[in-house]
């Protein structure tokens, strides 16, 4: 099982070549923090010989499958680079529709599947979870309701090559739709992923209760986040890699760029938790640093 963590463009060159040199790291995630043609241009200049690259975002491109028309402005002539410079073989977006979206969602995923199959051909296609973020009200305040039910999510990840499970997500979603986490991953066609998506909580979200609107800062992970990784990953027989979306670095509660040790250490536990699966190995190197 391979490992990845996001492309930063304010980390230095040596440190990302260091990682991947040293097995740390596998695969690097593009976008990391923007999807611009600035951090296009320096994830190509930087990326390592030896990485991997996991595309889940396009420059134009509206990062959701369900809502209308999400690649009419994506060019081939400012993307294909991604895939042609580093060899990546995949692309995955979110499963979502926005609230006052226009259309049918099942019918928007069809044509927008159709359109993406030919942007991108020979290159496999994914969906990644999201969630809904009910308030007080009872309203949904970021996507719609539907788009967090697990049936939903698990009628597109029929309908695509593979699928991306975030376990952040799913904890906010699971509250949404009035589920445990557990029962929310049970309810879910676990045997379609190959690929986890972790980040830190950076407050008190748990797979009980989640008592935040927004679990997904993408923050570093605390050790609590990477036992839950490692509780996780026998649930799902596919899985092939694991990312971290770390981003930013949290600073008296608020998020400020990511620094490099944050960075270093986010990358060297989430290696340990997912090739060694051991608890206490993961203590040290927190206790450590």
């Amino acid at each position: 099982m391979k490992v990845g963590i996001n492309y930063v463009s304010s980390i230095s060159k040596g440190l990302t070549q260091k990682l991947v040199n040293t097995g740390v790291i596998d695969v690097l995630k593009f976008p990391g923090v923007r999807c611009n043609e600035e951090e296009k241009f320096l994830f190509l200049r930087d990326f390592p010989s030896k990485a991997q690259a996991d595309i889940h975002g396009l420059l134009h491109f509206n990062p959701a499958w369900n809502m209308p028309n999400i690649a009419q402005s994506t060019s081939q002539v400012e993307n294909l680079p991604l895939f042609t410079q580093t060899g990546a073989k995949e692309f995955s977006t979110h499963i979502a529709q926005f609230p006052g979206e226009a259309g049918d969602p099942f019918k928007n995923f069809e044509e927008n599947l159709k359109t993406m199959r030919k942007l991108l051909p020979g290159i496999r296609l994914g969906g990644e979870n999201v969630f809904s973020m009910v308030g007080a009200s009872g309203e949904a305040q970021y996507t719609t309701l539907q788009t967090s039910k697990p049936a939903f999510i698990n009628e597109m990840w029929r309908r695509l090559d593979f699928a991306v499970f975030d376990i952040a997500h799913a904890k906010i979603a699971a509250k949404d739709q009035k589920m445990t986490f557990w029962e929310y991953l049970q309810a879910l066609e676990k045997e379609k992923v190959e690929i986890i998506h972790i980040t830190g909580s950076g407050m008190e979200c748990n797979y009980d209760i989640c008592t935040s609107h927004d679990a997904d800062p993408h923050t570093p992970c605390q050790l609590k986040e990477f036992e839950e990784l490692i509780a996780v990953l026998p649930y799902f027989p596919n899985v092939r890699l694991v990312i971290s979306e770390l981003a930013y670095s949290l600073q008296e509660g608020k998020r400020i760029p990511v620094k490099e040790v944050d960075y270093e250490r986010e990358a060297k536990a989430l290696s340990l938790a997912v090739k060694t699966r051991n608890v206490q190995t993961l203590r040290k190197l927190f206790e450590e640093t």
